[in-house]
């Protein structure tokens, strides 16, 4: 087994777990989506804490940011399904709640960036990359900005005001991840070792930010009449959550693993050597 041969296995199998999403009753749906998506993030989180002994200083820092991330994402996802029944008519307690625990959440996943870009330089970006940079800016600034404003929120409200931060951070994040990617793979090559892996984790978190604002963006733009649709507005969000946190555990076990497979494929390649030796002798 190796990481490519890992991931073209089981892509496949993530893409069945989140499509099935859509086509399961509204009841058996809840109950899928409110085990698969703390339970993915709670094994991506162990597997990250375990990927962080694998390195020193900034990169072990930065799994262990991303562990607690994942870890935070994860209790509050079980926490706040709880709190929703108990909340009833306390709305806008629990929304206080969820954008609290959605901040510190995010001061983790920002720690993750900083540590990861403090491995890299910045300055061997050139200038391609900051015109993607530049673009991507742009897209996700509109789309964590569009949806709120076509809402109609009321920007007066202190819980309004932290909801939008949330979201441009949403947005800046997704930008920092760009280079951080471009850069990340130059310096694994530079060290020799591969990058797929750490991608696809990346990638991971991307898609777990950035598509359900697009979604958003879609449905207010193309179909606004389904916004109170319980397909449109909810399930499919829950699909593309599920997506993006499998995305991230596959990549995170794929490179917790690779050094092992690594081995394993040279003890193959090197038994394979001396038994052609006896072979000729």
């Amino acid at each position: 087994m190796n990481h490519t041969k890992f991931l073209a296995i089981t892509f496949p199998v993530v893409l069945v777990l989140t499509l099935i999403t859509l086509f399961l009753p509204d009841t058996i749906s809840n109950i899928y989506v409110s085990i698969m998506e703390p339970l993915a993030l709670a094994v991506g989180g162990l597997l990250a804490l375990r990927i962080s002994f694998m390195y020193s200083k900034q990169l072990r820092l930065a799994f262990v940011f991303f562990s607690i991330f994942l870890f935070i994402y994860a209790a509050a996802i079980v926490l706040f399904s709880f709190l929703q029944d108990v909340l009833i008519g306390k709305e806008e307690v629990f929304t206080t709640l969820v954008l609290v625990v959605q901040a510190i959440d995010y001061v983790f996943l920002i720690l993750f960036s900083i540590n990861l870009l403090k491995v890299i330089k910045i300055t061997n970006l050139n200038s391609k990359v900051w015109i993607i940079i530049g673009i991507t800016a742009v897209i996700c600034l509109f789309m964590a900005v569009y949806p709120p404003l076509v809402d109609n929120l009321a920007f007066s409200d202190i819980n309004v005001l932290v909801y939008m931060i949330i979201r441009i951070v949403d947005a800046g994040l997704v930008v920092a991840l760009v280079p951080i990617i471009w850069l990340y793979v130059a310096y694994l090559k530079s060290q020799q070792r591969q990058s797929l892996t750490f991608t696809v984790i990346i990638s991971g978190i991307i898609c777990a930010t950035i598509f359900n604002y697009i979604h958003e963006v879609a449905v207010r733009m193309f179909a606004a009449g389904a916004i109170t649709d319980t397909l449109f507005f909810y399930v499919i969000p829950d699909t593309l959550f599920i997506f993006g946190y499998l995305v991230i555990l596959v990549g995170l076990y794929a490179h917790l693993k690779d050094e092992q497979w690594g081995f394993n494929a040279v003890d193959k390649f090197m038994s394979g050597e001396l038994e052609l030796i006896e072979n000729v002798e």
